[in-house]
């Protein structure tokens, strides 16, 4: 079985430079320019006043479907 060479260790004759990280600052955040609108004139909106109320139909229950006659008697008599 191959034996892996050692892991060197540094050698105190060779210095790495320390280097302070670089911190950008990111560019201010402006808001995007809003166009500018004309006021809605107050007679452009309806009068909720004037307008009816609305009601909404009343809820009604779905028919019940008649039963056939004599059903729930035939199935007695097959389980008897």
């Amino acid at each position: 079985m191959p034996v892996a060479p050692p892991l060197l260790a540094p050698s105190p004759e060779v210095a790495v430079p320390e280097v302070a990280p670089v911190v950008e600052e990111p560019p201010a955040w402006e808001p995007p320019p809003v166009p500018e609108q004309e006021p809605i004139a107050e007679a452009a909106l309806p009068d909720p006043a004037a307008a009816p109320p609305v009601i909404p139909p009343p809820v009604v229950a779905p028919p019940v479907p008649e039963e056939r006659p004599g059903i729930l008697q035939r199935i007695r008599d097959r389980l008897s």
